[in-house]
């Protein structure tokens, strides 16, 4: 895969075709046992995952976005077609109107001289509710009543021993595993007219950020990212990066990042090398 560029692309679609699979629930035994030993068992590879699942809910927003602004577009068009005025001059249109209201008041006077007469309700006098005597329970002479006495009910006052509970032992803050933190975000796609810019939290102890960008279209095989502060000075660039399902994954230490605005500057590399800015995801970062 590193001589031969045509199998590394036959490598990588493979993968992604793997990654969909096992997000789609697609995968089946022993193919999905295989996936988890195998693949999920490096902490990169699940990176990846975690990335083609954001860049999946992304695309999911966006398409239901477009689908609702398309049926308000439809509801707009059929509604303008039955629009019967749109032809006519103001006084054809004051005329018409005149006239509908002089019929909708006919008919309401119809209604009400006709359906307006007070109709009697019939006298339905209530059901007498049946009343039940309850019958006396007869004495037995024989029978006793027994008195309440004054003694005290006996109970055990022994008390049952507690369970002893042995301390866990505690784990001394110096003996745990420094164990890198990773946070993971989502950069929308960019707007033309700039827009607000997009804020994220980062959460303390963080070392590494990852970010997945999503692209409106894959035109190049590489692309290269470069974090910028809001002065334009470049902070950390990436090596050669290439597209997962139109989207890239970028991930840098958090140390870069201050309370501040950020820009990650995305180029596609042409075949002859030369680079061409494609996006520029702008967003605002605040430490906790």
């Amino acid at each position: 895969s590193i001589v031969d560029d045509d199998f590394a692309d036959a490598l990588q679609s493979a993968e992604d075709d793997l990654i969909d699979a096992y997000i789609h629930g697609e995968l089946v035994n022993p193919q999905l046992e295989r996936f988890k030993a195998k693949y999920l068992a490096s902490p990169l590879r699940r990176e990846d995952i975690e990335f083609a699942r954001s860049l999946q809910i992304v695309t999911e927003k966006n398409v239901v976005k477009n689908s609702q602004v398309a049926e308000k577009q439809t509801w707009a068009d059929f509604f303008a077609a039955w629009n019967i005025f749109a032809n006519f001059n103001t006084a054809m249109r004051l005329g018409i109107t005149a006239l509908l209201l002089a019929m909708f008041g006919i008919f309401g006077w119809f209604l009400v001289n006709n359906f307006n007469k007070p109709i009697e309700e019939a006298k339905v006098s209530p059901t007498p509710t049946p009343i039940i005597t309850p019958t006396a329970q007869p004495i037995n002479a024989n029978q006793t009543t027994p008195s309440p006495t004054n003694s005290p009910t006996n109970v055990n006052t022994e008390k049952t021993p507690e369970p002893k509970v042995t301390p866990k032992p505690t784990v001394e803050p110096s003996a745990m595993p420094n164990i890198p933190s990773l946070a993971t975000f989502v950069l929308l796609l960019p707007k033309r007219d700039g827009g607000q810019v997009q804020t994220i939290s980062i959460p303390a102890k963080t070392t590494d950020v990852a970010f997945a960008l999503p692209l409106e279209s894959d035109d190049f095989k590489t692309y290269r990212a470069v974090l910028t502060n809001q002065s334009g000075v470049s902070l950390w660039q990436s090596g050669k990066l290439s597209s997962k399902k139109n989207g890239l994954n970028v991930r840098f230490p958090a140390k870069l990042l201050q309370s501040d605005i950020y820009s990650l500057i995305v180029s596609g590399i042409s075949e002859k090398g030369e680079a061409e800015n494609i996006g520029n995801y702008s967003f605002r970062t605040v430490l906790r």
